[in-house]
């Protein structure tokens, strides 16, 4: 065999060595949720918090609330590393709970902008402009005249399922749709029918079960969704709203925000834990690992905790593997969600 021959055989064993390596990279970056491994446990995340590299870049598009800046911004964090404050034009509102349309180029938020002492609608667009306030009404006409029914979109953590909220029957309502095969949101299921609104819709990190606010009592309340069975399990109810559920990493506790006065006037959150059956509600205690949001095809988790002392955002990939924080300063910053 002449020496040609034989670099040439080297140089194909050398390229298909380098593939086959690639794809086992590849395949372990993004690989789907394993729901028995996915729980970081308590020592290896505190263990593993002290060496990670602040601001790291996320996988994919993140957004945010931070009070960076004094009060609730909303926050974009590309996967370059580059952080834009979309709402930070020094108002001294609090700009929280953000959601993207299913489209990914509006951002729907609530702000008391309007009226320092009550939550209201506002966007915002991706790049921070058309940054404006909505009444109610306003709001719903102008999702209704920009054909922006559907948003808030949340991946189901073993990526098979995606669930939203639409407009598209004239109310806040929740819809699952299966992500095999061709992908049609108009042939949606539709999930709660409730007259009153559904919305801030979050995964169990098992998969079984959303957490939701409605409001039918006339303030906002959480309810469980049984995704298996349809059934509705009211958890809380309030003569104030309670807003935002959200869960545990681990599954084992819910959380929400109780409306109170601080937060409009200084931004500080009354955060409460419960069982996820609705059982003993009490003041949030201790380090918290909570809020996780799936990214698009569940290769990756996002999620928000206080172990080192105020809130940051984490990233890890779906299996608990590559944990690093995202965010960096003395500031807080909560509430992540995935651009689509």
């Amino acid at each position: 065999m002449n020496k040609r021959v034989i670099w040439t055989l080297i140089l194909l064993l050398i390229a298909a060595s380098g593939l086959v390596v690639g794809y086992l990279t590849w395949s372990a970056q993004n690989a789907s949720l394993d729901l028995t491994t996915t729980v970081i446990s308590e020592a290896d995340f505190i263990n593993q918090s002290a060496d990670i590299v602040p601001f790291g870049a996320p996988p994919a598009n993140l957004m945010f609330s931070s009070d960076a800046s004094g009060d609730w911004d909303v926050m974009l964090l590309d996967s370059a590393g580059t952080l834009n404050n979309l709402t930070g034009d020094d108002s001294g509102g609090q700009d929280i709970f953000s959601s993207f349309s299913i489209s990914g180029d509006t951002i729907n938020f609530v702000t008391n902008r309007t009226d320092p002492m009550a939550l209201g609608p506002a966007q915002v667009k991706p790049d921070g402009t058309e940054l404006r306030t909505l009444t109610v009404i306003s709001a719903v006409m102008t999702l209704v005249s920009e054909s922006q029914f559907d948003w808030d979109p949340a991946w189901s953590p073993d990526g098979e399922t995606l669930a939203w909220v639409s407009l598209r029957d004239a109310n806040l309502e929740i819809y699952t749709l299966p992500l095999s095969g061709d992908i049609d949101i108009s042939n949606a299921d539709r999930r709660t029918r409730d007259v009153t609104r559904d919305w801030y819709v979050a995964w169990s990190p098992n998969g079984a079960q959303l957490a939701y606010n409605n409001n039918a009592g006339g303030t906002e309340n959480v309810y469980l969704f049984d995704v298996a069975t349809d059934e509705i399990t009211q958890l809380t109810d309030d003569t104030v709203d309670l807003m935002h559920p959200f869960w545990s990493l681990d599954g084992e506790t819910l959380y929400y925000i109780r409306e109170s006065d601080a937060m409009y006037t200084d931004g500080v959150f009354d955060i409460v834990q419960m069982n996820p059956d609705g059982s003993n509600p009490q003041a949030l205690d201790g380090i918290v690992r909570a809020d996780p949001v799936w990214s698009q095809g569940s290769s990756h988790i996002a999620f928000m905790s206080n172990v080192e002392g105020n809130w940051h955002i984490y990233v890890s990939r779906a299996d608990g593997t590559n944990l690093r924080r995202v965010t960096e300063g003395d500031a807080n910053h909560m509430f992540p969600v995935w651009m689509p």
